[in-house]
């Protein structure tokens, strides 16, 4: 099991590193049709791309801000982000055209 690091830490890596911010705002919770499509890609997204070292992305974080989650993503460049985002393989391309 990995140890639990307490307080600040930082990361040593060298090169870029690219943050994408990516939220869903729910304006009316009511209309659970609207929002729940677009809540539900996001797990199998993340779960594809920590399978896939070779897609460059390199973690997440989420909050829950008051009116939905929001993810920070860290990703090694901007061409393996936009990559990803366009994709034709993968679960993105779909929810992206759903959406």
């Amino acid at each position: 099991m990995a140890e639990i690091v307490r307080g600040r830490s930082t990361d040593a890596h060298e090169g870029e590193v690219v943050l994408f911010l990516i939220g869903l705002r729910v304006n009316r919770v009511a209309r659970v049709r609207e929002w729940l499509p677009a809540a539900r890609a996001m797990r199998p997204m993340l779960s594809e791309l920590y399978a896939d070292p070779t897609a460059g992305f390199l973690g997440h974080t989420m909050a829950l801000v008051p009116r939905g989650p929001l993810l920070v993503q860290y990703w090694r460049s901007t061409e393996h982000l936009l990559d990803y985002a366009h994709s034709a393989q993968g679960s993105h391309r779909p929810a992206w055209r759903a959406f």
